[in-house]
């Protein structure tokens, strides 16, 4: 342990650390949980039925989809171990976030101060993207936490002598492959520090390719998948819209008070600008406070902030199809909060010092706070389409109508957000159909037919469920009666986003 929190002064006792790393590990749970219980989403949905499966047929469906297959096989052996329940299973998601939080601590408190570790783990901790995608049932804070740990790793395997760190270092390249492509964007801005950095140090660069080397090799299995996928996409296109100065703009919008640029309106738009503006000259300072250890690890935190977005935008430009959306971009908006507790903490002002630097700590504490309030408001939406989820709460209206019969849902996408609520006394089906196909996400059930009906011929009462008034239409005219109704509605728009209707056979 006392390795591990390695001290750069002897003033204040480990324990300091421990309890204001706790706090920042509470702050965050507290964050996530009013929405842990939030009604789940497609990809959610997926990922809860990919992991009751075993694990090689796990990972056959992943690769034809658009993700590998680690995280699903994390979730398959946690949820053996924690249960198959909506709460259970995000709360794998909640583990990882903790694990992000601690590397941080670690790396900034190493190679800075306790003060910028302190404040640098607070901000990370309230950082609204984190909050928001910290609680959700799939690989965004696993790739994060292998993120964060490997540039920790990758600091200490340059800055001491063997072979341990790199081999850490390896593995850990290779793990953030099989759990998200994303994270290759973390590795190149990783590359990129190695050339800037040690390009007169042979040695270094000579480790870092063996490193390299093993991650490949360790990922060698997989890596004809993901070139498979990539082509596809770049052949057959994806659902991600066009990059615009909007995505841009509003991913520094979203990152700071969770509203779109257009929506960051009246004093909160310039709040926003004056944060910026005033970490930047901040920066300027701490940057000229930094000794010559320092200085490398810094570069490389500003790396992390910003390399990723930016090769992640040019990866979204004509020719190649777009692919930029906010939570492939999370690890950057997390490492800008790091970024900015190293700023505040380390510049130095020549008048009012303590209080400006006060000043913008409380305005930066202030805004992410703001963000995070609004995460929580927002609940589970969806930032791509801005619509809530509610597939959840209109089953349950079912479960509590008193009325026992078979759940049928007619899109496989919403079966598998549904599939999370399926009870003995309420078994929830997909409507078998040409709507399930023999590749991407609807493989598992067009292979699993015990999950759906052919037809409703067997059935006298059917509850039909959807996210549209068409999927909930009478199964035949003529042959059916509505009997029981109910809508669930957004609470931002407060227009109907889920249905759920009850119909009992006309006797003939």
């Amino acid at each position: 342990m006392k390795r591990l929190f390695a001290r750069r002064s002897s003033r204040w006792p480990i324990a300091i650390d421990i309890a204001l790393l706790g706090v920042a590990l509470a702050l965050f749970t507290a964050a996530i949980l009013p929405n842990l219980s939030a009604s789940t989403y497609f990809d959610e949905g997926y990922s809860a039925f990919l992991a009751k499966l075993d694990i090689l047929s796990m990972a056959g469906y992943t690769a034809l989809d658009v993700h590998p297959p680690l995280y699903y096989a994390a979730l398959h052996v946690w949820q053996a171990v924690f249960g198959w329940h909506v709460e259970s299973l995000r709360f794998m998601s909640v583990v990882f976030g903790w694990i992000t939080l601690v590397f941080g601590f670690l790396l900034v408190r190493r190679w800075f101060s306790r003060q910028a570790a302190w404040l640098a783990v607070l901000l990370m901790a309230i950082s609204p993207l984190f909050i928001r995608y910290g609680g959700t049932m799939r690989m965004y804070t696993m790739a994060l936490a292998i993120a964060f740990a490997a540039t920790y790793v990758l600091l200490r395997a340059t800055h001491e002598k063997g072979k341990k760190w790199w081999i850490v270092y390896a593995v850990l390249v290779a793990a953030g492959m099989w759990t998200n492509y994303f994270t290759a964007l973390v590795w190149i801005a990783h590359l990129l520090w190695i050339v800037y950095e040690y390009r007169g140090h042979a040695a270094i660069k000579t480790q870092w390719m063996k490193a390299t080397g093993l991650a490949l090799l360790l990922y060698l299995p997989w890596l004809p998948w993901l070139l498979l996928r990539y082509g596809d996409i770049q052949t057959n296109g994806f659902w991600i819209k066009p990059l615009s100065i909007n995505t841009l703009a509003s991913t520094v919008t979203q990152s700071l008070v969770f509203r779109t640029a257009a929506d960051t309106t009246n004093w909160l738009v310039v709040a926003v600008i004056v944060l910026i503006v005033a970490v930047a000259i901040a920066g300027r300072s701490a940057y000229g406070q930094l000794d010559k250890k320092q200085l490398p690890a810094f570069r490389l935190v500003l790396a992390m902030s910003s390399l990723p977005v930016v090769l992640l935008a040019l990866m979204s430009l004509p020719p190649l199809r777009p692919s930029y959306t906010y939570r492939y971009a999370l690890v950057a908006a997390v490492t800008c909060c790091a970024l900015m507790g190293i700023i505040i903490a380390t510049a130095r002002f020549k008048q009012h010092d303590v209080a400006r630097r006060s000043m913008l700590a409380v305005l930066a504490i202030v805004l992410l706070g703001l963000g995070t309030s609004q995460v929580i408001a927002l609940g589970n939406r969806n930032l791509d389409t801005n619509f809530e989820n509610k597939i959840g709460q209109v089953i349950r209206d079912v479960q509590h109508s008193g009325i026992n019969a078979t759940m049928v849902v007619r899109s496989p996408y919403t079966y598998y957000a549904a599939s999370l609520y399926s009870t003995t006394t309420h078994p929830i089906y997909v409507l078998y159909g040409a709507n399930l196909a023999s590749v991407g996400s609807t493989k598992p059930l067009y292979d699993h037919p015990e999950y759906s009906v052919k037809n409703f011929d067997s059935l006298s009462s059917v509850w039909l469920v959807g996210e549209d008034k068409n999927a909930v239409t009478e199964p035949k005219k003529g042959e059916w009666t509505e009997k029981k109704r109910y809508t669930e509605y957004d609470d931002v728009t407060k227009k109907p986003i889920a249905f759920a209707a009850y119909y009992e056979r006309i006797a003939q």
